[in-house]
C-alpha cells in the first residue's frame, strides 16, 4: 500500500452522517473514536488489521 492511501475510499455512515476514509490513518482514527461500549470482536479485528498494516506486518 503506497503510503497507506487506499485505492478507493471507504464510506461509513450512521444517523445521516457519512465519513470518507481515504487512508490507513483515517481508518485508525475512526476506529479509535468508536464508542468503547459498542466495541466488539469486529472492531478488534479491524484494529488489528489496521495496526498490522501500519507496522508493516501486513
Amino acid at each position: 500500500m503506497d503510503g497507506g492511501v487506499f485505492k478507493q475510499p471507504v464510506f461509513v455512515g450512521e444517523n445521516g452522517y457519512i465519513e470518507k476514509i481515504d487512508c490507513l490513518m483515517d481508518a485508525i482514527e475512526f476506529l479509535e473514536e468508536w464508542p468503547v461500549e459498542r466495541r466488539g470482536l469486529l472492531h478488534a479485528a479491524a484494529c488489528e488489521a489496521c495496526y498490522s498494516a501500519y507496522d508493516g506486518r501486513k
